[in-house]
């Protein structure tokens, strides 16, 4: 997309103090990206000029920046002058070691370049350079810079579209454009914006407003094309915005997807500011095969039996229309979605006496003198007026018009189409053999209903009130129902997914988080809450789902549902009951179709029973796992364990040539899964054992199996069940 395909390159020009004054240094990077942080250049030029340089094999060149640009790998460099033997590179230096004979100073240009050389380039601010040679041989060699601007890192260019709406083909007010300028740019210099879409009017040489007067000579050269000339220089890091009005601007693409713009010096230097700068995109697409569209606002999403929306935004197609005074206009819900009260409606054409709600309908009064046909939009907002979103399902709208007055109105009501989805609350599965503070989960599982159409280049976040994710990730996150261009973890609450192609409202999202993805689970105990928003170009953001219930925590002293432990001891919802086992025996606790779990309990304090062993088996009998509990433990000594060796366990496999191991996890052939971690709050103290957990997963029962000490027992000695 960009205006210029050629290769363009920077050279920076590093001079010593001694030699060439400050003011002569000047410097560019080779980048498709130009100069905005967080992209990565392909290369970089470097002239620097000694006065005593180097004199003998050995001695040594270096250019140090203020900020870190290389990633430390071996760069590939080539230099005008002389013979060297290495060249390294640390984040912000580049140093070559000279291999030639004789003396060599002055001027030297060297080309860096090489696949993983460059780091992303820094946050925004002035880059400076210092260049010094060493002698280390004893020769004549050694001279010592002082630090120079070359350029600015920038921000990525600002774009805001104002526009009534963003149906395509809709004629937007205005748009503002607001960049940095990476170096300096002197009075006569060119600069062009270019954009993928057609957004401006060719030919027109006024309209544009700007701040400060620093451009001149405006023309849109085409309708992707903008040229100007500054009328004054423009130092690096100076920011200057152009606002174009409508008399400049173009009806917004009339196909739907996302705008982006290239910012580029011309004549008489060549050089790329920034490169694919996200715009803004048609939201709303008008289908005039149906004449229907809808959009929800709604702070709570798009739930079933949420609060009352705020508005409603609805666009239907008349043929007919209305003609007189006291036609209606009637848009027809399938679901009731109104109170029946009074509503405040502001209208895209037409004068309109009256509009009155009906639970599933929208009726307004013509208030006219001519022929009115064609799209009408409403906006409809007011306190009481929307109901709670009814259940689960597409909202669908059809339209009919009535001619009360004798003239050539009228349309029966159409085929219904689907306009957006209410949905039903997300659902999430959480896989974990700890659900107390820091649980480590195997990993998270979220699916929820698209309620509307999505564009490519939309974003999807997915929030939290709490920690539930580690930050700065890109793998470990599994997505279907949609195309995906990137996704990452933002920071340890926020989640964020690019669109890489549009997907219409109905499908189903499903989201899978795993290592390195999914967190250890919070504390204090509770539940975590999640919101799920798109963000559209321009921007627009849309809440989906606000303040739902995603995982909960619970307290360490809770016993979930189901468990058997300690008395023994089984509870089954509020019902506790405790029961006996036979002692120093295997008997059967859980029998499921794909496994059977049996436990050999041992005498512990005061009449109680504590389960020393238990024993896994799959349905057709063959071992699976046994775990016996150490009762070596008032003697425990961390120094002694071996490497992988339990605290509080001992673990038995069966069958494990034919189990499928990955670290503190297996499968076994039966189709059984088995993981084991310490618990999270383990200090690793090298007398004190710590509490470890084992997790049995079934395709009928998942187990929790832990270690407990038994200090509450005996007043504080540190013995183990």
């Amino acid at each position: 997309m960009a205006l210029m395909t050629a290769c363009w390159k920077i050279c920076v020009a590093v001079m010593l103090s001694q030699v060439i004054a400050v003011a002569a240094q000047s410097g560019y990077i080779t980048s498709n990206d130009g100069y905005v942080t967080g992209t990565v250049p392909q290369a970089l030029s470097l002239t620097v000029s000694f006065s005593n340089g180097v004199a003998a094999p050995g001695d040594t060149i270096t250019v140090s920046f203020n900020t870190n640009i290389f990633t430390g790998s071996a760069p590939a460099v080539s230099a005008d002058v002389g013979l060297w033997s290495t060249w390294q590179a640390t984040a912000n230096s580049i140093t070559g070691k000279y291999a030639g004979t004789g003396a060599l100073s002055g001027s030297m240009t060297v080309e860096i370049s090489g696949t993983g050389v460059f780091d992303n380039l820094p946050a925004p601010g002035d880059v400076q350079v210092t260049a010094s040679s060493t002698d280390n041989g004893g020769g004549t060699g050694g001279d010592t810079g002082t630090p120079g601007s070359i350029f600015q890192i920038v921000p990525a260019p600002t774009i805001t579209l104002s526009s009534a709406d963003m149906y395509e083909g809709t004629a937007p007010t205005g748009l503002m454009i607001s960049l940095t300028s990476p170096e300096t740019m002197e009075a006569g210099q060119t600069v062009l914006f270019t954009s993928s879409a057609g957004v401006l009017k060719a030919g027109m040489t006024t309209g544009a407003t700007e701040s400060g007067t620093v451009l001149t000579s405006y023309m849109t050269i085409s309708s992707t094309t903008f040229m100007a000339v500054i009328a004054q220089r423009i130092d690096a890091g100076d920011v200057f915005s152009i606002a174009f009005d409508a008399t400049l601007l173009e009806e917004l693409p009339t196909s739907p997807g996302n705008v982006t713009f290239d910012f580029d010096m011309g004549a008489p230097i060549t050089r790329k500011i920034a490169s694919d700068t996200e715009g803004f995109g048609t939201i709303l697409v008008f289908d005039p095969t149906s004449g229907f569209v809808g959009t929800l606002t709604s702070a709570n999403g798009f739930v079933e039996g949420t609060t009352a929306p705020e508005g409603l935004f609805l666009t239907a197609n008349f043929p007919q229309g209305v003609a007189t005074a006291g036609d209606t206009v009637t848009f027809i819900l399938n679901k009731n979605f109104f109170t029946g009260g009074a509503a405040t409606v502001s209208t895209s054409v037409g004068s309109w006496s009256s509009w009155v709600t009906n639970f599933k309908t929208i009726t307004g009064t013509y208030a006219g003198t001519g022929l009115l046909q064609g799209p009408i939009s409403i906006d409809i907002t007011g306190t009481g007026v929307f109901d709670t979103l009814p259940s689960a399902g597409p909202l669908t709208l059809t339209a009919t018009a009535a001619d009360n007055g004798g003239g050539t109105g009228g349309d029966a009501a159409g085929t219904p189409v689907a306009i957006f989805y209410v949905i039903a609350p997300p659902t999430f599965y959480l896989d974990t053999w700890h659900y107390t503070p820091g649980g480590q989960p195997m990993y998270l599982e979220l699916s929820y209903v698209i309620p509307e159409f999505m564009n490519n280049g939309f974003t999807l976040e997915i929030s939290a009130d709490r920690d539930w994710i580690n930050s700065l990730q890109n793998t470990g996150v599994t997505i279907t129902g949609f195309t995906v261009a990137s996704y990452a973890s933002i920071t340890n609450q926020l989640f964020r997914v690019s669109l890489g192609a549009a997907v219409n409202g109905g499908a189903t999202a499903y989201f899978k988080f795993e290592e390195p993805m999914i967190r250890f689970l919070p504390s204090p105990p509770g539940d975590i809450l999640f919101d799920i928003q798109t963000i559209s170009p321009g921007p627009t953001v849309r809440q989906i789902v606000k303040d739902i219930v995603g995982i909960t925590v619970m307290p360490t002293t809770t016993t979930p549902p189901g468990a058997v432990g300690g008395d023994p001891v089984t509870w089954f919802g509020n019902l506790r009951a405790e029961f006996d086992l036979p002692l120093h025996q295997l008997t059967t606790l859980l029998r499921t179709p794909d496994m059977e779990v049996a436990a050999a309990p041992f005498a512990g304090w005061n009449g109680d029973q504590w389960i020393g062993r238990l024993a896994i088996k799959s349905a057709s009998g063959k071992p699976v796992l046994q775990i016996d509990a150490r009762k070596d433990l008032r003697d425990f000594d961390r120094s002694l364990l071996l490497d992988g060796d339990f605290d509080t366990m001992d673990f038995g496999v069966g069958d494990p040539g034919q189990c499928a191991f990955d670290t503190n996890k297996f499968v076994h052939p039966s189709g059984i899964h088995a993981a084991w971690n310490r618990a999270a709050d383990c200090t690793f103290e090298r007398f004190r054992a710590c509490t470890e957990v084992v997790v049995i997963v079934g395709q009928y029962a998942k187990l929790l199996i832990e270690s407990a000490p038994a200090r509450e027992m005996y007043g504080g000695v540190d013995a183990h069940a």
